[in-house]
């Protein structure tokens, strides 16, 4: 074992997350909220629930949905991600800094 890396299971705790929001360590979880862009509408005993996480970010200092992708993602310790599409809307429109 090289002593200059860590073993595998300190890198990496098992969890796959989309590269949003909720894997993103500006992200703060606060609840549940309606949302018409929610992806889970249509899955099984939970079609009709459009209710999907919602939290602040530290780095906008807005409310944002956990499905949301914005330029300053910074991606949580030992959280292994897959790139999904943005969504439609924000939460909350957020002017990004241009420089």
């Amino acid at each position: 074992m090289n002593l200059t890396t860590k073993p595998d299971w300190q890198r990496c705790s098992g969890i796959t997350l989309m590269r949003a929001c909720i894997s993103c360590q500006h992200y703060e979880y606060i609840g549940w909220d309606n949302d018409p862009h929610c992806p889970n509408q249509n899955w099984g005993y939970r079609k009709g629930n459009n209710r999907l996480q919602y939290g602040k970010c530290h780095k906008n200092g807005n409310e944002v949905f956990c499905t949301e992708i914005c330029p300053h993602y910074l991606q949580d310790e030992g959280v292994l991600i897959t790139e999904l599409p943005n969504r439609p809307a924000a939460r909350q429109p957020v002017q990004q800094a241009l420089i």
